[in-house]
Order: C-alpha cells, then structure tokens, then sequence
C-alpha cells in the first residue's frame, strides 16, 4: 500500500504495473480518505454544514411568515386558528413540521421529518419516532417569534434554532448519524468510481492495441487518482474548489502516462508470445 501510495503520488510511471495487482483495498482506502473531510466536519459541527445552513434559511426566507412562537418554553400558533405547516428542506430527505392543531393531519414524503409541538421538538423516520427534547428542559431558552425566519440575516434567530435541531439530531444519533455517514461514503464511492470510469473509457476510447483489458485500465486509472483525493481533501480545508480541478487535470495525466507504459508492456508481451 505503502508503495501504491507514493508511486500514486510521485512516480506515475510505476503504476503502469498496478494491473497486476488486486484493486479493491486501494479502491476502499481512496473512498474513506475522500470521505474524511465531511465526517470530521461532522463528528465536531454536526451534520448542518455551512451550504445546508445557507439553503435552509433561502427556503424560509422564500415562505410566507410563519405565525408560530415559542413562548415560557411551549410551542404555539399566534392564534388557534394557525394552521399546522410543512416545509420540505431537502426533497425526499429532509422536512420540518409546525403543529399547532393536532387535528389537522399534514401528509409528508421525506425520509426524516423534524416535528415542532407544544411541548417539544423529535425526529420522525419511516417506522420510527425518535426521542423528544422537550422545550422546558431549556432554561435558558429565550421567547422565539418565527416571523423572524424570513429574515437571513437574523443571526440570534437562526444561532438559536439550529443550536436547538442540532441537539435533537444528537439525541437521536444512533438512527440519524450511521445513516448519514453511510450515505456520505456511498455518495463519495459513486463520485469517485464514476471518475475512475469515465477516465478509463476513454483512454481505451483511443487505444486499439491488441491485448488490452478494461479491467486492468480500470486498475491503473484507480492508482492515478490519488492526487484527485488529496486536492479534494485540500479544497475542502481551504475552501478553495479549483483545486479539485486541478486534481483531477493531475490525475488524467498519471493515468495517461501510466496507461502508455502499460501499451508498452502489452506489446512486448505479445511480441514475446510471437
């Protein structure tokens, strides 16, 4: 692994021979060390990163205002005839639930659906109900009028209400986190083989020597990608998303030059045979 590693890096000519190697360890640490970036962000912020918080307060502010208040730590419309509200957050994914009539059933379609009523707040999945965090278990929580949702820049509004979702997403951690975490490494697997893919089909695209395999391209192209990772990992620490542009550019190259030792070899194989 370890040679894999610094060939990946340094020595893109060595990895001509990574056909003849198994593929699926690297494949797999590649994945995880793509993966890193967000979990970290994850483990010490929650799950809400920087652009989830920014699309959250874009969809409220694009909604009517809300007449919902939290008042001497309960839950309530501003007048009993509020209607209860659903806001979709992420579609299929994600959506909140304002109750201010038990007796007004709201339909809902996503995966996990955050749901306010008077006494607290809890997390619904498909079969599940989570644990409630009741609102009087916060001393220190103020009176919330949310008419202030519609506005993006309320930071004491929005610092208060996502401080308050993340401790019932940590509450439910043990549904809400693996899942997450799950579904951040399959996303990164899906990036990452979809680019080892299209970087393969298209160096055997132009390639009619005899002998060669996709699945030993396939082999090379995944230990050229090495330097796609670690600038994505860069750009993640610097904010700075060119350099996964760059990464991939470098990584295209080591794998061109790489899959233009292994013609050589290919052809004194044959050549040998003959």
């Amino acid at each position: 692994m370890y040679q894999r590693i610094k060939n990946g890096l340094f020595y893109p000519k060595q990895l001509a021979e990574s056909y003849k190697k198994g593929i699926i360890g690297f494949l797999i640490f590649l994945i995880i060390l793509a993966s890193l970036p967000t979990l970290l962000y994850i483990c010490v912020n929650g799950i809400f990163t920087y652009e989830d918080i920014r699309n959250v307060k874009r969809i409220f502010a694009e909604e009517e205002v809300l007449e919902y208040r939290i008042e001497n730590h309960q839950f309530m419309g501003n007048s009993a005839t509020v209607k209860n509200k659903y806001i979709i957050l992420e579609e299929e994914t994600l959506g909140i639930v304002f109750v201010n009539d038990t007796n007004d059933s709201i339909s809902v379609n996503e995966k996990m659906v955050i749901v306010l009523e008077q006494d607290g707040v809890y997390l619904s999945m498909p079969l599940v109900a989570g644990a409630t965090i009741k609102l009087a278990d916060y001393n220190n929580l103020p009176n919330i009028d949310f008419s202030a949702a519609n506005d993006f820049s309320n930071s004491d509004f929005w610092n208060v209400i996502f401080g308050y979702v993340d401790d019932v997403l940590k509450a439910n951690w043990y549904f809400v986190y693996p899942g997450y975490i799950i579904a951040v490494v399959m996303q990164m697997a899906i990036s990452i083989l979809l680019g080892i893919g299209s970087t393969t089909i298209i160096l055997l695209l132009f390639d009619r020597t005899p002998g060669i395999k996709f699945g030993e391209v396939f082999k090379n192209s995944t230990s050229a990608y090495l330097p796609f990772v670690i600038t994505l990992i860069l750009s993640y620490a610097f904010n700075i998303q060119f350099l996964q542009f760059i990464g991939n550019i470098i990584s295209f190259i080591y794998a061109m030059i790489a899959h233009n030792i292994y013609r050589l070899i290919k052809y004194k194989e044959i050549s040998n045979h003959e």
